[in-house]
């Protein structure tokens, strides 16, 4: 018995080595499907030999079955080969991956991009190798550009796994999660960028943005769910479209909130807990970056729309006096006045933007309007006037 098994055992490998040498003498003539049909037998009478898995993937790369290469030098690592063996593989796998790689820039950075030929090349670079950061960086940029947003989002998120501390793919993702009104997920990823960038206020800034659309979707949600009723009309009227305090608008839903279903309650105690953290990090912003025009605007924005406008008045001067060119600033600070009824602040700037911006229709409408306050007759009708033409 001991003698047979010997025997067979010694007609099993040199069946699977004349395989071996068989399809290596394939590979030298160019005869791939030859090839690869020899090591598909080698490897079933010898599934632990490294060396027929490296050849395996060696075929698979020729014909472009990357997928099919990754997992065979997989395999062929699995089986702990010889150090020789191990480099060989890891050379085979790094040279396939920089072909595919470098095919993927170069299509990229042509004078006519071919970017769908691009994301195909990085996606083959990533099967050979989907730990190399930089093919997932280039595909998700690829994929933004070719407008396949969900795509794009999903490379970033592979991506985060690979590079967790990443500030610029943490930033680039919830950028485009905010982009796509995924406030969730675009909280969810400015939270950890901020974790890992305390002193950035732009990353508070778009914590303050994605919070409060965070709330205004909550508040959607919970009117579309209370249907024709009180209860959302209380809700459409005291915090979809705001224009007061949030204490104030929390107070009159408490009067209708005993009628609202609980899921209702919870969407409404929801957004109340996003604004008021959009405002902590609208404030987070300010104190970090006092100078920057863009926090203050951010703020201002945020009371405004809650109806606080000597709040929002406060922060658009300041920003004004720190950007007094920008339009943004002045405009918004002229619709503040206009909400606090002074109108001679309000025209004011108006009639500075007017002249800065003479084919912005809201700033000539707006004048009309005041002008026609101030019994100015004349210049009311002429600023009417002006604000048809452009369509206003």
């Amino acid at each position: 018995m001991r003698w047979f098994t010997c025997l067979a055992l010694a007609a099993l490998l040199g069946c699977q080595s004349t395989a071996l040498t068989s399809a290596r003498l394939y590979l030298q003539q160019g005869e791939t499907a030859k090839a690869r049909e020899q090591l598909l037998k080698a490897a079933e009478l010898t599934p632990n030999n490294p060396e027929v898995y490296l050849e395996l993937a060696r075929t698979y790369g020729l014909t472009g079955e990357f997928r099919a290469m990754a997992a065979a030098l997989d395999q062929c690592a699995r089986l702990a080969p010889k150090p020789k063996l191990a480099q060989e593989a890891g050379d085979m796998r790094r040279h396939y991956w920089a072909v595919e790689y470098n095919r993927g820039v170069t299509l990229a950075t042509a004078t006519q991009p071919d970017l769908p030929s691009a994301k195909a090349a990085f996606q083959s670079a990533i099967a050979i190798d989907s730990t190399a950061q930089q093919a997932w960086r280039n595909l998700a940029f690829a994929q933004y550009q070719l407008q396949e947003r969900s795509d794009a989002i999903a490379s970033y998120e592979r991506l985060v796994t690979l590079a967790p501390a990443d500030t610029a793919v943490l930033g680039n993702l919830s950028a485009l999660c905010l982009q796509e009104a995924r406030y969730d997920q675009a909280i969810g990823h400015l939270e950890r960028l901020a974790t890992l960038t305390p002193r950035d206020f732009r990353c508070q800034l778009n914590l303050g943005i994605a919070r409060e659309r965070a709330a205004a979707d909550a508040y959607r949600r919970a009117a579309e769910g209370a249907g024709d009723t009180a209860v959302a009309r209380c809700i459409r009227d005291t915090f979809a479209e705001h224009g007061q305090p949030l204490d104030d608008a929390v107070q009159v839903f408490d009067r209708v909130s005993d009628q609202a279903a609980p899921s209702c309650r919870s969407l409404v105690n929801q957004g109340v807990a996003l604004e008021r953290s959009a405002e902590a990090a609208y404030r987070a912003a300010v104190e970090l970056a006092p100078d920057a025009p863009a926090a203050h605007l951010g703020l201002g924005g945020f009371l405004y729309q809650q109806g606080r406008y000597e709040g929002a008045r406060d922060a658009y001067a300041k920003a004004m006096v720190l950007a007094p060119d920008d339009t943004d600033a002045r405009y918004n600070l002229a619709m503040t006045y206009l909400q606090l009824d002074d109108d001679s602040h309000a025209c004011a700037l108006l009639e500075k933007l007017s002249a800065d911006t003479p084919d912005n229709g809201s700033v000539w409408r707006q004048l009309s309007i005041i002008y026609a306050r101030m019994d100015r007759v004349a210049d009311a009708q002429r600023a009417e006037a002006r604000a048809r033409e452009l369509g206003q």
